[in-house]
């Protein structure tokens, strides 16, 4: 295991392919538990009112029931190996541009819609790893981690003022 991992990261610029490596070993191996660092999960304990991008991804015991279920359990790891590889390019972007992101494995998010607090509930999802763009204000916009960079528009939300300065009068 050590020589893949070294194998991985001397290929690799960026120390991020090591949190993406760790995390398709954790995969894997259907360790007990695993965890997002700290200071890059979401606090879902109170409403999301502050722009970010939100990395939704399954919890251990839907990751377990999804390898229970595939009849192609090398499948199931190639599809988590890309939807890693695609979530560190994503990142990696979002990084360039100083753009704010976190990760959750919960589903229900509450989130501050036009000044009041709106449930968003991404359990019956049909697909287990996404990705959500909140502008601070309207909906979160669902969509994956390889398409994040086709939301320009929206992402350059993430970095503008919340408010426009009232000009001065002449």
């Amino acid at each position: 295991m050590t020589l893949v991992l070294t194998n991985l990261v001397s290929k690799s610029t960026g120390k991020t392919i090591t949190h993406c490596v760790l995390i398709i070993i954790l995969l894997a191996t259907s360790s007990t538990s695993y965890s997002i660092a700290p200071a890059r999960r979401l606090d879902t304990s109170k409403p999301i009112s502050s722009k970010i991008v939100i990395f939704i991804s399954p919890t251990l015991e839907e990751i377990r029931k999804m390898k229970a279920e595939t009849k192609d359990l090398d499948g199931f790891y190639t599809i988590a190996d890309d939807t890693n590889y695609y979530n560190y390019k994503a990142m990696e972007f979002l990084d360039k541009h100083n753009f704010p992101y976190k990760l959750t494995d919960n589903k229900k998010i509450n989130f501050m819609v036009n000044n009041k607090v709106i449930e968003m509930d991404y359990s019956k999802s049909e697909q287990a790893w996404f990705v959500l763009i909140y502008n601070g204000k309207d909906k979160p916009t669902k969509t994956y981690a390889i398409d994040i960079d086709e939301h320009e528009a929206l992402l350059k939300q993430l970095t503008e003022p919340t408010s426009t300065p009232t000009p001065l009068p002449h």
